[in-house]
């Protein structure tokens, strides 16, 4: 109780410093933290149409991020510049950024942040080998595949530790894309086809259709033409299905590759042309200068060299109308450079009006946190003054109603060891009573019958007399009963009748006394068992009656024994209060009870819950059977 009154004495106090120190709340903090997430989403939005400004922005974040104390934060940053100098071709950098973010996430143990920061590691390394295979650089070109790769096997362990399935796939993907690269065309089929499994579970058909051109294409490099034909063909039936023109575009120039080299050049024309329609209505030149290449290559393998001609000069057309708008997207990346400097201008401005605020805010707050440190001692001394008194009142009640505990717990002990006193001067008294009577009817009644006997003798019958006879007879029969019956009452009832005579006459005491009731159930007891035995479990069973009305405040007390062939089972069930078997397992009484069993040979298990009762089974197996 005293630890109660204290510890609330300092929360009051902890709650009067806390409400002085944080009356002003610092907008200044969240202002900057706004600014970073508005620049790290400024450059996601750039990242598909402007990959400059896509950098500006990630690197406008990494720098307002460095002024913060918050290493996911910096971090996060980090890895969007990372990203951007990816997407603008600036691999080596790009590789500087990425592997400084994923120290950082390893360093802080965060699984998410690892697996994005290796990831695009990995995309780099991809990317970057690709470049020096299109440069005829080969040795480069598998040091960057093989980084890809180990880079992508570290992504793919975090994806398993943060349980996601969809980056698993992806990476999965990615994995087979390195192997694709460096010509290990078995392992790129086995990622492949794990992360064909993994997006079909996930049911993303878009995810599926891609891996299945990717299988496609390792398929047409092995010369497998026939593999390759129908894993493009099921890609192409997904997004003709789900009308992706874009995937439907790229299936037609695949599948015409494979006509082509089979040598069925007026299909793979078919197919081109039919990818031409497509793009004509998206109306996007890369696309359609792809297509007008393949188309050209196709008619000079037909010999037909006035259309190959014509659609040369589509594709150089498409390539200056792509030029063009590049210079468009050049002059739209300098428009967005001048909208994020004027926004850094507004933003700062903003800082300095926060700042402005916050002093005129600062200087309120001191002059309340005064009157609020006045008005907090103030209430906190009522409230000491009023818990005092209160923890008093209940200390008092707590120590009067544990002194009652304690008084009500000693007389009930003392109940039960007087019931426990009882039943046990019951049965001594029942044991003198027989001894008694059974001292009794040796001295008395068999010396009375021994002297009417000799006083037979001496009435002079002669023995052959049949009348005689026949009283000498039933003389000496009640002489050798009187004695039989003196010893069966001073060998005890256990001795001489068996484990289920003493246990009868055990329930009679016990429920002589009629504070608890006793039940007795014996099967096939009919043959004695071994005397050791039968003593043995007769003490232990009295052991556990003792500790039942001991402590179990129990109203009956139940004993099961049953014998089946060579075995016998004990069973005790009472319904009284129960107990912890972990905290009272080590008492001396179930002690002496295991104690008692072992030396049986036997097997003792208990069971018990608070409020549940206690059942106890015995299990003994039974030598040669005793008449």
């Amino acid at each position: 109780m005293r630890c109660w009154f204290f510890g609330m004495c300092s929360v009051l106090l902890f709650c009067v410093h806390v409400t002085a120190q944080n009356t002003v709340r610092s907008d200044s903090t969240y202002t900057l933290a706004e600014a970073i997430q508005h620049y790290l989403d400024l450059s996601r939005i750039y990242e598909s149409s402007s990959h400059d400004s896509s950098l500006y922005f990630a690197n406008l974040a990494f720098e307002e991020a460095n002024k913060t104390t918050d290493e996911k934060l910096k971090t996060t940053a980090q890895l969007r510049v990372g990203v951007a100098l990816h997407n603008l071709g600036r691999w080596p950098s790009a590789i500087k950024a990425l592997g400084n973010a994923l120290e950082k996430c390893l360093e802080n143990n965060w699984p998410k942040e690892t697996l994005l920061a290796s990831l695009d590691l990995g995309n780099t390394y991809l990317a970057y080998g690709r470049y020096h295979e299109v440069n005829e650089s080969a040795d480069l070109a598998e040091e960057n595949f093989r980084q890809a790769l180990k880079f992508y096997t570290q992504a793919l362990q975090q994806s398993k530790r943060v349980s996601d399935a969809q980056w698993s796939g992806r990476v999965c993907q990615n994995i087979g894309a390195s192997y694709y690269y460096l010509g290990n065309y078995t392992m790129a089929l086995i990622y492949y086809g794990k992360a064909l499994d993994l997006f079909r579970k996930l049911k993303d058909h878009k995810l599926e259709a891609d891996i299945l051109s990717n299988m496609g294409a390792v398929y047409f490099e092995e010369g497998h033409l026939d593999s390759a034909f129908y894993y493009h063909e099921h890609s192409r039936e997904y997004f003709s299905t789900h009308q992706i023109p874009e995937g439907l575009i790229v299936s037609n120039i695949n599948l015409a590759e494979i006509y082509k080299a089979k040598g069925d050049l007026r299909l793979a024309l078919s197919l081109l042309y039919q990818a031409d329609s497509i793009a004509e209505k998206l109306n996007d030149p890369y696309l359609k200068s792809l297509i007008q290449e393949n188309l050209h290559a196709t008619y000079v393998d037909l010999d037909d060299h006035e259309r190959a001609l014509a659609h040369y000069k589509g594709y150089t057309l498409l390539k200056d109308e792509m030029i063009n708008s590049e210079s468009q997207e050049r002059l739209d990346k300098l428009n967005a450079i001048y909208e994020a400097e004027k926004q850094k201008r507004e933003i700062t401005s903003q800082k300095l009006a926060n700042a402005e605020k916050d002093k005129l805010l600062l200087k309120a707050s001191q002059e309340r946190k005064s009157l609020l440190m006045v008005s907090g001692i103030s209430i906190s001394l009522a409230l000491l003054l009023t818990a005092f008194f209160v923890w008093r009142q209940r200390f008092r009640s707590v120590v009067n109603r544990k002194d009652k505990e304690l008084m009500n717990q000693r007389i009930n002990q003392l109940m039960k060891d007087q019931q426990i006193r009882s039943m046990e001067t019951a049965l001594k008294v029942k044991e003198a009573e027989r001894k008694r009577i059974a001292s009794d009817l040796h001295d008395k009644l068999g010396a009375t019958l021994t002297a009417t006997r000799m006083a037979f003798e001496s009435a002079g019958y002669e023995p052959d007399d049949d009348r005689a006879k026949r009283g000498y007879r039933l003389i000496d029969q009640a002489i050798a009963e009187t004695r039989n019956i003196a010893y069966d009452m001073l060998s005890g009832v256990l001795t001489k009748f068996g484990l289920e005579a003493a246990l009868h006459d055990l329930k009679s005491t016990v429920n002589e006394l009629g504070t608890m009731a006793m039940k007795l159930e014996c099967h096939k007891l009919d043959v004695r068992l071994d005397a050791e035995l039968e003593l043995g479990i007769y003490r232990i069973l009295q052991e556990l009656l003792n500790n039942t009305m001991k402590h179990a405040r129990a109203s009956l007390f139940a004993i099961s024994i049953i014998r089946e062939k060579s075995e016998l089972t004990v069973k005790t069930v009472d319904d009284g209060i129960g107990f912890n078997l972990h905290r009272y397992n080590k008492g001396m009484g179930l002690k002496n009870i295991r104690t008692r069993v072992r030396s049986l040979n036997g097997a003792y298990t208990m069971h018990s819950k608070p409020g549940q009762g206690t059942q106890t089974v015995l299990t003994f197996i039974l030598k040669d059977e005793v008449c």
